[in-house]
């Protein structure tokens, strides 16, 4: 592989061409030094788009976090909210004030934000070393400039993202080079299948699996400080993020930030690894969804596509792990507090896998389900408004920087 086919796309095609030139100069020190730029540079783009993606998602979606978070909490005699997930808003907005449907909001955005900037960077930079794909997959070219980092369409591969014409983006998806298009997907039909390495949906799924496991383990004090603040009712425990740090750090230790990181990582892992795996399938429908050549999709059903991709993929992801979700919110909160305001006396868990067989036998399965609603319309809401945010933010920042 040559120093240029090494560098990702977006924010490094230039300096990838500048280190191919020092190569044929002579100049090996100096062809490093661009290509590490370019990783960086390309680290840093990834960072600051799955940020933004994920503080805007963040805003938009509170109030069904809010919601679903207390449908989960609900429980026994104490149970309040049996009927639908707008009464139920409703009910909080009458009892408690609109400003509690974004209580928690703030280490809600400093998570997510987090979060999908470390997510979005370890996923890109996992694809582009392909470690999962067979040889064959990994080196499908057609001459010319390589397609961008994660969502191109029609690829399971950023080493295959190379057409025989110049290319251009729209959003994320390919605008031109009909020729290039054409040699590009013959050779993928020719050379799909072969080799040992795993299918490409299977690696996508791994990939994605590996990074939320990273982002969740670096963020996860950020999420139990959430929980706490959106669950606690009137009056409230904690007033601020730090005091809820100081407080819990001192009562129960470190370990106590941690507590419920067992479940929420069996949780995410899988998700993520569906979800990822989802959108790269659907996304990579859009060109012939859209148009019939080679010229690509406008930017409209660009969008329109990716946010109905973005929310099938959550969709899908969070209802295989749901029971998952639930047991790791009892968890966390049966260490927060004993008694609150809300519902009265709190089941006290030895550990998720006592809190899953507690809640199934006093509860039954159907609790482990309760607040699906509420939860399927936040994390499609969220998860489209999320990759869409990224890839239009990581093409406009791959536009500036070149």
């Amino acid at each position: 592989m040559n120093t240029q086919e090494q560098v990702s796309s977006g924010g490094g095609a230039a300096a990838a061409a500048a280190a191919a030139d020092q190569v044929q100069d002579g100049e090996p020190r100096a062809a490093l030094t661009a290509v590490l730029t370019s990783k960086a540079l390309e680290v840093a783009r990834s960072g600051f788009a799955g940020a933004t993606a994920g503080a805007v998602s963040r805003v938009l979606t509170a109030p069904l976090d809010v919601a679903k978070i207390r449908f989960q909490l609900d429980h026994g005699a104490t149970r309040r909210y049996d009927s639908t997930l707008w009464a139920a808003m409703r009910s909080i907005y009458g009892e408690e004030g609109l400003v509690t449907l974004w209580r928690g909001n703030l280490p809600a955005m400093f998570l997510w934000a987090a979060y999908t900037a470390v997510q979005f960077s370890a996923y890109e930079q996992l694809r582009a070393t392909d470690f999962l794909l067979s040889r064959q997959h990994n080196s499908v070219s057609g001459g010319g400039v390589r397609y961008r980092g994660s969502s191109c369409p029609s690829s399971s591969s950023p080493h295959e993202r190379r057409g025989a014409g110049r290319v251009g983006e729209v959003g994320g998806w390919r605008t031109g080079g009909r020729e290039g298009e054409n040699q590009y997907q013959a050779l993928r039909r020719q050379q799909d299948g072969r080799g040992r390495g795993l299918p490409p949906a299977l690696a996508n799924f791994v990939y994605g699996a590996m990074a939320a496991f990273t982002a969740t383990l670096v963020t996860y004090p950020l999420d139990i400080t959430r929980t706490a603040l959106a669950f606690q009712g009137v009056p409230k425990r904690y007033n601020s993020m730090s005091e809820f740090l100081r407080r819990t750090a001192r009562e129960s230790g470190v370990r106590g930030l941690f507590r419920g990181a067992t479940p929420t990582l069996a949780m995410i892992t899988p998700q993520m690894g569906v979800s990822f795996a989802v959108w790269e399938a659907l996304t990579g429908g859009a060109p012939r969804a859209f148009s019939g050549s080679g010229s690509g999709a406008s930017p409209a059903a660009t969008l329109s596509w990716q946010l109905g991709a973005g929310m099938v993929a959550g969709m899908v992801g969070k209802l295989v792990v749901f029971p998952l979700d639930t047991v790791k919110k009892r968890v966390q909160t049966a260490v927060m507090m004993e008694r609150n305001s809300t519902y009265g006396v709190l089941p006290k868990y030895a550990g998720p896998v006592h809190a899953f067989k507690t809640v199934l036998r006093e509860e039954g399965a159907a609790a482990l389900f309760r607040g699906t609603v509420p939860a399927m319309w936040k994390t499609g809401v969220s998860t489209a408004v999320t990759y869409a945010v990224y890839e239009w933010v990581r093409v406009g920042t791959a536009v500036a920087l070149d």
